[in-house]
């Protein structure tokens, strides 16, 4: 970031040293506020909530497009955000001697894969090798939880995490999966950061491993550890999960050095869809980036031409591919490597219906597949690019190669599956993934073996 960059940031921290604590996070309070209000407005999310926890301390709640009934909780289904609790629920039987986590559990094409593995998101293609987020692998964890438990999933998560850390607005359904099912307040779901945080619910040992991040054949750490994605930001490392379904959409963020969390939800699915947030890097979150910068005061380094791509990804959600065309070029411009090779982009280009941001799609796929060509994600995006732009025959042949290569999640299986029946259809093509990554049915739980 440049020293230009810098100043702003510098003073404002400078001023609030000078307010004093009370004043500063008064600032710091108004400040996410009119983030989020701003948020709310632009991405026409109908209502959300946020809260802030400091010290295990609820500290600050406000709600955007309803009115909140006191005694009367807003609860909202937390997606892919119950993966954290089921994470949690592993390391209690875990530490009880009733499971390993390297039980090994069938894929649906019959591999055997580790629990940790599950946990972790590098599941898919060969286990242990790539990190790939796939919600439906993350699932299969069902069976071997509840033979640990002796329980169904809904009872031991009751059982094991939400009644012992006191979040009586918690409700584990039927249906519950390790993946999604449970329904939260945001007050709940900051109850249960900062009960994870202090140790409330497993020891010290147990919650270094939880946090641990594998590591890749190079010695890289994932970005994911067991239910949790992990990274540095700013120089704090930051514990955070997402959630998001056609109906929902949330995240949590833990800045642990601080004992500081936040937690937004929101109706419908726009708070996140635009983000990739599945690629594990939180800062392409607009929510998480009000909140580390406006009352964490985290130095995120956001360049010039981060902030436009983001407000380009903000215009592509709201169907305005124009304005994001311009605003991603002129990133593009003041930043070439940010443009050349990232997988949110990509995602975000292919589905844009704009040429040229799909060229720039197909230039970003080509590179990221040169160092990764067996990257089934990257692949399906750059079919979709070919079969919009005409070449039906090569959108087929890495939809064809995706499912032969054996690296894929099922989600990218049904999407690849879906992109081969829509022949010509462009339109179809580029809604494919989106349709696969939607849940399924509950799977029957695969069979666990040591």
């Amino acid at each position: 970031m440049s020293r230009q960059a810098r100043l702003p940031a510098t003073a404002i921290a400078l001023a609030l040293a000078l307010l004093g604590p009370t004043r500063a996070a008064a600032q710091n309070r108004a400040g996410l506020e009119a983030e989020l209000e701003r948020l709310h407005t632009t991405l026409r999310i109908p209502s959300m909530s946020a809260a802030v926890v400091e010290g295990g301390t609820i500290v600050w709640v406000r709600h955007f497009g309803l009115k909140a009934v006191p005694g009367d909780p807003v609860r909202y289904p937390l997606g892919s955000l119950t993966q954290p609790f089921a994470a949690v629920l592993a390391m209690r039987e875990a530490e009880r001697g009733r499971l390993s986590l390297d039980t090994r559990v069938d894929r649906p094409d019959g591999v055997a894969v580790q629990i940790r593995q599950l946990l972790a998101h590098t599941a898919a293609g060969k286990p242990g090798a790539r990190f790939v987020y796939s919600p439906d692998l993350y699932r299969l964890l069902g069976a071997p939880l509840e033979r640990a438990a002796g329980a169904t999933l809904p009872q031991a998560l009751t059982a094991e995490v939400t009644r012992p850390l006191g979040l009586r607005q918690t409700v584990a359904s039927a249906g519950t999966s390790a993946s999604g099912g449970l329904e939260s307040t945001v007050e709940d779901l900051a109850r249960f950061a900062a009960g994870v945080e202090r140790g409330a619910v497993l020891s010290a040992a147990s919650t270094t491993e939880l946090f641990r991040a594998p590591r890749g054949g190079a010695g890289r750490a994932f970005p994911c550890a067991l239910g949790w994605f992990v990274q540095q930001v700013g120089g704090e490392q930051v514990r955070w999960q997402f959630g998001q379904d056609d109906h929902a959409s949330g995240l949590l963020v833990n800045l642990p050095r601080r004992r500081l969390t936040f937690v937004v939800l929101a109706r419908g699915n726009r708070l996140n869809a635009p983000f990739g947030l599945g690629s594990g890097d939180v800062r392409w979150s607009p929510a998480a980036y009000a909140f580390l910068s406006a009352w964490a005061r985290v130095r995120v380094d956001y360049s010039e031409a981060r902030h436009l791509m983001l407000e380009a990804l903000v215009a592509l959600s709201r169907g305005r591919a124009a304005d994001g065309a311009a605003l991603a070029k002129r990133a593009s411009v003041i930043a070439p490597p940010l443009a050349s090779a990232d997988p949110v982009l990509l995602e975000a280009f292919a589905r844009s219906g704009d040429p040229d941001l799909r060229e720039m799609g197909r230039r970003m796929a080509r590179r990221l597949l040169e160092a990764d060509p067996d990257h089934p994600r990257v692949a399906f995006d750059l079919a979709v690019l070919n079969l919009e732009d005409g070449q039906a025959d090569e959108a087929r042949r890495l939809a064809t190669g995706i499912l032969a290569g054996r690296e894929a999640t099922p989600e990218i299986e049904r999407a690849a599956r879906e992109l081969l029946r829509t022949r010509s259809q462009p339109t179809r093509a580029a809604g494919a993934w989106d349709r696969a990554a939607l849940p399924p049915p509950r799977p029957r739980h695969a069979p666990a073996r040591r």
